[in-house]
Order: C-alpha cells, then structure tokens, then sequence
C-alpha cells in the first residue's frame, strides 16, 4: 500500500490564501468555458472577444447600441461607482457581469429578450454586452479621476 505523505507546510489554512487559490480557479474556469465555447461552437454567435482584456465584437457592439448599453450603464455609475472605487480592474469586471446578471427594470429586461432573439443569442450573451460596456464606462471614470480632472465618458469607447 502507497503512503501519503501530508506535508504541513503545504496546506492552506489561512483564509486569504485560500480565497487566493479559489480566484485563482474561477478564472481558470471561466477562460476554459470561453475555449470550449468557441471550440465547440462554432455556429454560437460571439459577442465579446476572448482575448484580455475582453472586448466587445462587432456583433456584440451593435447589440450595444440596439440596447442603448451606453445609456444603461451611465444610469448605474452613480448606483455602483463607490463599490467598485478600490478594486482590480479583472474585479470590476466581474463585478460588472453580477451586476448585469442583476435586478433590472421590466422595459430593459423585455429589450434585452428582443435583442437576444433578433440576433440568435442566448440572454446571457446580451446581458454580458451589458456588463462589458458598464466595464469600460466605470474604468474610464475612474482613469479620468485620477488623471486631470473628471468628464464623463461613455460605455461605448
């Protein structure tokens, strides 16, 4: 029979290393979902390069626009910027997609359904579009505070 050897000084115990490794692992597994999507099908529209940081396509801009993502996103600045002030850009983001994934009006929720048909997406891949163009809005915000002074920018650049 084989021993297993337990070596103390490998084990994680503190909290943070252990939120570390498991952040660690959701991005690993994110990135393989967006290989294997893109492996695998072939004819799934794509709306958001997977090359980082992520980027909207083509496709995934005009369903911005049709959704006025811009618009929506300026609406959640004031709502999200304070909790997003401090943290890591790849942060933002995700935080971003939670938050598009969230609570939204009945009207945004209906056109987000019409633009997912019109264009054969999934919900998701359009609330996705959401959740990049609120991204680039906050960060943009945030680079300009901290640059020479404040202007507001859009989602869309």
């Amino acid at each position: 029979m084989d021993r297993v050897v337990i070596r103390p000084d490998r084990i994680c115990t503190r909290p943070d290393q252990v939120d570390k490794r498991l952040e660690g692992l959701e991005k690993a597994i994110r990135k393989a979902t967006i290989e294997l999507r893109s492996l695998f099908a072939e004819d799934d529209p794509i709306v958001i390069s997977g090359r980082s940081p992520l980027k909207l396509t083509e496709l995934g801009r005009q369903v911005a626009d049709e959704i006025d993502a811009s618009e929506w996103a300026d609406s959640a600045v004031p709502v999200v910027l304070e909790q997003v002030a401090h943290m890591l850009e790849y942060d933002v983001q995700e935080f971003c997609f939670d938050f598009a994934r969230g609570g939204l009006s009945a009207e945004m929720l209906c056109t987000i359904k019409k633009s997912a048909y019109e264009n054969g997406l999934d919900e998701w891949h359009v609330r996705s579009v959401m959740g990049l163009v609120l991204r680039d809005c906050l960060l943009a915000l945030r680079d300009a505070d901290s640059g020479a002074g404040s202007k507001k920018v859009s989602g869309t650049d």
